[in-house]
Order: structure tokens, then C-alpha cells, then sequence
């Protein structure tokens, strides 16, 4: 009889609904954290630093294409959630190849573990803080309360101002 009343008194598919939000997120930057690492382990960081860049640069030209001469009428046709994250990862994907190829000689040699660790935290800085606030991104997958007030818009520049830093000195 004092199992049947536990039961009833503890609802537990809140608490079950939270912690596997928890833990999904958790899981999702654990596994990028470690790509990254491993990535810079292997090739170096100069990957690291291309994905890096690409972050913001593609964030710069997502919120300048509806103000672009003659891509007025094409933005407005885009207008949908999953329409703006394609034409988010096409400027990334562009991005990235663009700052890797002016970048391709540098970072190629395989990676120490400190800097592999440390250019793995910084992207994994920069990917949050970008996610977070950009909404063609969010739409994807929206982080928990906890990511969303650590890597808010109000604490965007020092995210990025961090992890370029932390790249810089990887160098």
C-alpha cells in the first residue's frame, strides 16, 4: 500500500522529460567538443579555426541578404524556418571553404593536446553562442534554459571575444 501512494503522489514524467533534455544537450556539445578534438588531434587546428570563422561570417550575410540589391524578392520567397537554416549552412559551407582555402597552410601539421583541447573549447564556445541566437538555427534545435541564459545574445561578444582568443593563442 505505501507504493501505490508514492506513485501517486510523485509525478515523475516532468522530472523524466527534464533530465533527458539535459542530458540531450549535454550529449550534443560532449560530441562536438570531442569531433573538434579529435579533428585537431589529427589535422591540427587550422579545420578548427576555418569552422571558427565561418560562424560569424555566416551569421554576417544571413542578416545582410534581405538588404542585398536584386535578392530582395528572392528573400521574401525564403521567409520559412527551415528555408533560412539551408541558406544559413550554404553561407557556411561557402564561408568555410573560402577562409579555408586562404588559410590551407596553416594548421595542417596535426595537433598537441593542449592546443587540440583548447581550440576544441573555443569552437565549442563559438557554435553555442552562435546557435543560440541565431534564430534559422534554434529552429532546429532549441538548447535547454540552461544554454539559452549562459550563451544569450547579451553574452554573444564575449563568447566570440573568448573563443578567438583562445584560437589566437592556440597558434
Amino acid at each position: 500500500k505505501v507504493c501505490s501512494v508514492y506513485n501517486e503522489r510523485m509525478d515523475s514524467s516532468t522530472l523524466v522529460s527534464s533530465l533527458s533534455m539535459v542530458l540531450s544537450d549535454w550529449g550534443l556539445v560532449a560530441f562536438v567538443f570531442l569531433a573538434v578534438g579529435v579533428d585537431c588531434m589529427r589535422a591540427g587546428v587550422g579545420r578548427s579555426i576555418a569552422c571558427a570563422l565561418s560562424f560569424s561570417s555566416a551569421s554576417v550575410l544571413l542578416n545582410l541578404l534581405p538588404h542585398t540589391v536584386m535578392l530582395e524578392s528572392v528573400t521574401s520567397r525564403l521567409s520559412g524556418v527551415y528555408a533560412s537554416s539551408l541558406t544559413y549552412a550554404v553561407f557556411f559551407i561557402l564561408s568555410y571553404v573560402a577562409i579555408r582555402r586562404m588559410t590551407s597552410s596553416y594548421g595542417d601539421m596535426g595537433g598537441e593536446v593542449l592546443s587540440s583541447f583548447f581550440s576544441a573549447l573555443a569552437v565549442t564556445f563559438l557554435l553555442l553562442a552562435f546557435w543560440v541566437t541565431t534564430p534559422a538555427l534554434s529552429a532546429l534545435w532549441m538548447f535547454g534554459p540552461f544554454f539559452q541564459s549562459v550563451f544569450a545574445s547579451a553574452y554573444t561578444l564575449w563568447w566570440m571575444l573568448a573563443g578567438y582568443t583562445i584560437l589566437a593563442v592556440t597558434r
